[in-house]
């Protein structure tokens, strides 16, 4: 990287690392060897969050002009975005059944995505400040947020 490192995420099969940076980069390495697997370009977002899929096959990158975008880990392909957010998003994740994706955003809204589609599901918007973390339950079931609102 060029930048400040603000992001690390580890694959749930402890294969690959991907790291994303404020030069705005992300970079996916092999844990075998270190080497760097491939690059990509995060827009002009500083990337603020990312996160494999529970299946170790999708990254989903979160940034701080809104863009919320998922690539094929073994391809490098762009599979997708999140499209709703207007302003910054701190934290895009997997549900633990990788069936659905969230997202938390500046906007003060919570999104809930279909993993597949990409498309939204569900904007909550019981924040009256950003939101700063998202968090599913185990079982898929529930999805708690937190935010600068002290909710």
């Amino acid at each position: 990287h060029a930048g400040c490192v603000t992001s690390l995420a580890v694959s749930p099969d402890s294969m690959w690392v991907a790291s994303g940076a404020d030069d705005p980069t992300v970079i996916l390495w092999d844990t075998a060897d270190q080497s760097v697997v491939r690059k990509w370009e995060a827009g002009s977002d500083i990337v603020w969050y990312l996160e494999f899929s529970p299946d170790s096959q999708r990254l989903v990158c979160s940034g701080s002009k809104g863009r919320v975008v998922i690539w094929d880990v073994q391809q490098g392909d762009e599979l997708g975005m999140l499209k709703g957010h207007t302003e910054a998003v701190h934290k895009a994740v997997w549900s633990p059944d990788g069936t659905k994706l969230a997202s938390g955003s500046d906007d003060t809204t919570v999104r809930i995505w279909d993993a597949e589609t990409y498309r939204q599901i569900y904007s909550l918007e019981g924040h009256s400040a950003i939101v700063t973390f998202i968090v599913f339950s185990p079982d898929s079931k529930l999805l708690a947020s937190g935010g600068a609102d002290y909710n």
